[in-house]
């Protein structure tokens, strides 16, 4: 039973993590862009995250959770891709700024994927809160990638 709880404890951390580090991203773009329909979206995103991190730590076992929270290779490359989009942030370049989010939210749903398509020994009831987010992410990614063609055009 302890493997489970630390598999299960481990799982949702890297998605807490994931979801601390899309916050911060999106926080910080929001306050930096000029676009004022950007900004909107970017809070968005930021306040999505904060609520998925708030739903996955209410499910985090209390017991065996001893794992110091370390950073996936997915954490890292989301976190290298809102640092880029900050520097683009300061050049004002919107189309660079769309495509280094898109670069976060595919890492972001990798994370997802990867809790998703291996999920031994999640327990039963942390699944369909994990889906309903991956659900959210897709939109995210989808709304990100219109936009940024579309900037493509302007």
């Amino acid at each position: 039973m302890k493997a489970i709880v630390n598999k299960s404890a481990k799982q949702l951390k890297e998605l807490i993590l994931i979801n601390n580090t899309r916050f911060e991203g999106y926080r910080f773009a929001a306050h930096e862009i000029q676009d004022n329909n950007l900004k909107v979206i970017f809070y968005n995103y930021s306040f999505q995250s904060k609520q998925f991190r708030n739903e996955l730590l209410r499910l985090l076992p209390r017991e065996g959770n001893t794992e110091k929270q370390g950073g996936s290779n997915g954490y890292r490359k989301l976190h290298k891709g809102f640092i880029k989009a900050t520097s683009f942030l300061q050049s004002h370049d919107i189309k660079e700024v769309l495509s280094s989010c898109e670069v976060g939210e595919i890492e972001t749903k990798k994370t997802y994927n990867d809790v998703l398509h291996h999920p031994n020994g999640l327990r039963k009831e942390i699944l369909p809160v994990i889906r309903k987010q991956w659900i959210e992410l897709q939109k995210a990614h989808f709304k990100i990638r219109i936009m940024q063609y579309k900037a493509l055009f302007m």
